[in-house]
């Protein structure tokens, strides 16, 4: 099993905004995840921004170019970039493995063997990927359940509340904690495609104080407003549109975004 890594600052401001505006100029398609069975059932948890294939190592160019330095390659063997987008949470994700890349519901075909799986936050957010000890080369952690029996020494009752009111209270009887990784703005974690993980519970922010992901993202835009990139709509709400680079989108302080990278084994 493959470590898992953080790295604090691995992109700065102005590598996060070009990297971003590379990303909504080469959109592939555009995903609206809606949970069909899970915890929040019929409930919107994410959208999706999928670049291009052919476009990943110039959308990602600056995560490549960190990569391949002699630090990085301590620490990461050959790769290549499988998948990558723009992540937007509404809702925490369930227990899952990103064996397989799913689209829409659909796992892709596998290519190659499965790696890492690296996210980046676009801004300071009050949540963590929770990562655990467990694994498996598939995503559906209700198999996992079915092949493996529970443990008597499992996540304790204090750490699943704390990150994982949102699932299935039963399901912590198969699973350890590893980790749990902070969002924090440009800084990097990569966990094994293998091992179960989910988001920690925000949804109870999300609802009740978002101060501190507005704040960082807005403060992100002025920046980038001062340097002339970012066009702001006098929409009442000072940011709640703007045309990055000359692309029209909302400014979301409703959700969660990041980065996120699937990787293989060259």
């Amino acid at each position: 099993m493959h470590k898992t890594l953080q790295f604090p600052h691995f992109l700065g401001s102005v590598q996060l905004q070009e990297t971003e505006r590379r990303v909504y100029e080469n959109i592939s398609e555009t995903t609206t995840f809606i949970d069909k069975w899970g915890v929040w059932k019929g409930k919107h948890v994410t959208t999706q921004h999928w670049v291009k294939e052919e476009q990943l190592d110039y959308v990602f160019q600056h995560v490549y170019e960190q990569l391949q330095t002699d630090f990085f390659k301590q620490h990461f063997k050959p790769h290549v970039i499988e998948k990558g987008q723009i992540l937007q949470s509404y809702l925490p994700y369930d227990i899952h493995t990103d064996y397989y890349v799913k689209v829409d519901h659909v796992a892709e075909e596998l290519k190659g063997v499965p790696y890492y799986t690296v996210l980046i936050p676009l801004a300071n957010y009050k949540t963590h990927t929770v990562i655990f000890d467990q694994s498996a080369d598939y995503n559906d952690f209700y198999i996992y359940k079915d092949k493996n029996p529970e443990l008597e020494n499992h996540i304790s009752d204090e750490d699943w509340l704390k990150y994982c009111s949102h699932c299935w209270s039963e399901d912590k009887k198969w699973l350890t904690l590893e980790t749990a990784a902070r969002w924090r703005t440009g800084e990097m974690f990569a966990f094994d495609r293998r091992r179960f993980h989910c988001s920690a519970n925000f949804s109870e922010a999300v609802q009740n104080d978002t101060t501190d992901e507005k704040y960082k993202r807005t403060e992100l835009l002025q920046e980038a407003i001062a340097g002339t990139e970012i066009e702001p709509y006098a929409t009442g709400n000072e940011f709640a549109h703007y045309k990055f680079y000359g692309i029209e989108r909302p400014f979301h302080t409703d959700c969660k975004e990041a980065f996120v990278l699937w990787l293989r084994e060259a």
